[in-house]
């Protein structure tokens, strides 16, 4: 438990570090309008997908490989190795909403070669467990680091946390 708080705490203060310094870099957010509108329509086509149980489709703009950094741990993810445990996931799940909780906050570093974006959403639902249905919900919060790369903005590293929502799931 330790480790984790230490490692959220190293987390918050770097993503401080880097947004009081694209912050202190005085250039003018309303130029990267268009990217910030792809980001977000990358983003809306990721929670798409968890209606269509689609893992391809959730995993269309991470790099092919990316940094997971969650529960301690730093950990270099492929779409390879990603894409069957996802889709099991994505199968066992009947989504009722995946809802945000806030707007999707991006925001872009001086040069406008990376951008992040923050997330927090609510899903409920039902999850397979033991062969049957049992309803779930969660929220989830997140940090995605994009790249603009040749083929578009591409999700290079990524920190999540998650909680389960107490109380009904109706």
């Amino acid at each position: 438990m330790r480790g984790r708080v230490w490692a959220a705490m190293a987390l918050i203060a770097v993503v401080g570090a880097v947004a009081c310094m694209v912050k202190g870099a005085g250039r003018d957010q309303g130029q990267h309008e268009s990217d910030r509108a792809e980001i977000l329509r990358d983003y809306a086509g990721i929670k798409e997908a968890h209606f269509k149980h689609d893992a391809a489709g959730f995993l269309a703009q991470f790099d092919e490989k990316w940094y997971r950094v969650s529960d301690g741990d730093v950990v270099e993810r492929s779409k390879e190795t990603t894409r069957p445990d996802l889709q099991s996931y994505l199968d066992g799940m009947k989504f009722d909403e995946v809802k945000d909780v806030a707007p999707p906050r991006v925001e872009f570093s001086a040069d406008a070669s990376v951008a992040w974006l923050i997330g927090q959403v609510e899903v409920r639902g039902q999850q397979k467990q033991e062969g049957k249905w049992v309803r779930v919900g969660f929220r989830s919060a997140w940090i995605d680091v994009w790249e603009k790369k040749a083929e578009g903005w591409r999700i290079v590293a990524q920190s999540n946390t998650e909680k389960m929502l107490e109380g009904k799931m109706e």
